[in-house]
């Protein structure tokens, strides 16, 4: 009797460990990724994301550094791919050599398991002895209106580029040099940094007037409203300071990336972290386990009946 309840006991012990630990394996097998592969004069920035991971980024702002022996002769911009987001921003910070991407919409960015972001590209007047390294000093997503470090992704190594060596990158089809409701292509305007944000903060407050109240839920509109009135209120002060113009920006993006459709049925959207993997992924191990549990009982029952 007592050998049978041990026998028992440590069967559902095995069962509740392939429980928890089956998902965490699935999920494991399918770790983000991050890629940067070289084109020419450029450097394609790509990521992968499990279903469970990417059916909740709205919203995401990624910094590659970009590395130059030659800075002050270097141009840098990221083209963005073609209807990627309804906001698709690049800033490039050449006294730190950061290039900042930011992506924000009312949509999941993920269409399907990969998401190509477009390319950053590099030029010069004289691309002789030019040698550029890109390689990816964060990720974060938005969470309402906080951005989060992503935890679950390990970035890739430094790619180099020697310029004029691969060929110019050109704007070939589905490169990322298409037309989106963004501004990843800042090429005509503003030099002055403070005036270029000026005008990128115009913009963005103007695409945020476009939302419908009748659309949205309560509480996103709300906070969007407050965004709006704030980055006015920024873009009116004559001696904004940078930082708080970037602030400014930032801010009013997250709130636009944070935008909820009203309900209505199955539409509403799964308010879930994208740091954590989709539960509903154990069901069927739950499913299979349960039924082989119960045939095991029932044979342990029968054994001991007959043998009465």
């Amino acid at each position: 009797m007592k050998s049978m309840k041990k026998i028992i006991t440590g069967f559902v012990m095995a069962v509740f460990a392939c429980i928890v630990l089956l998902p965490l394996a699935a999920f494991a097998a399918e770790e983000p990724e991050i890629q940067i592969q070289t084109e020419g004069d450029a450097a394609n920035v790509i990521l992968t994301f499990p279903e469970a991971v990417r059916k909740n980024i709205y919203s995401l702002e990624m910094v590659l550094k970009v590395e130059s022996n030659a800075p002050e002769r270097t141009d840098v911009e990221f083209l963005f791919a073609e209807g990627i987001a309804k906001i698709a921003e690049s800033r490039y910070h050449g006294e730190d050599g950061t290039l900042h991407l930011y992506l924000s919409g009312n949509e999941a960015l993920f269409k399907e398991e990969s998401l190509n972001l477009g390319k950053a590209a590099f030029s010069a007047e004289d691309k002789e002895g030019i040698i550029v390294t890109v390689s990816v000093e964060s990720l974060k997503v938005v969470n309402g209106t906080k951005s989060e470090d992503f935890q679950k992704v390990s970035y890739p190594e430094a790619k180099t580029i020697e310029l004029g060596k691969g060929g110019a990158s050109g704007n070939e089809p589905g490169d990322g040099s298409g037309d989106n409701s963004g501004s990843g292509d800042n090429s005509g305007e503003s030099t002055d940094p403070i005036q270029a944000l000026r005008e990128e903060l115009k913009k963005t407050i103007e695409l945020a007037k476009t939302y419908k109240e009748a659309d949205y839920s309560p509480n996103s509109f709300a906070n969007l409203k407050k965004a709006i009135q704030a980055a006015e209120e920024t873009l009116n002060k004559q001696d904004a300071t940078k930082e708080e113009l970037e602030a400014a920006l930032k801010d009013l993006e997250n709130a636009i990336g944070a935008m909820e459709k009203r309900a209505t049925g199955t539409d509403q959207r799964a308010a879930a972290s994208v740091n954590s993997g989709d539960s509903t992924a154990a069901l069927p191990w739950v499913t299979v386990l349960a039924v082989s549990m119960g045939v095991m009982g029932f044979g342990l029952y029968r054994r001991k009946y007959y043998n009465r």
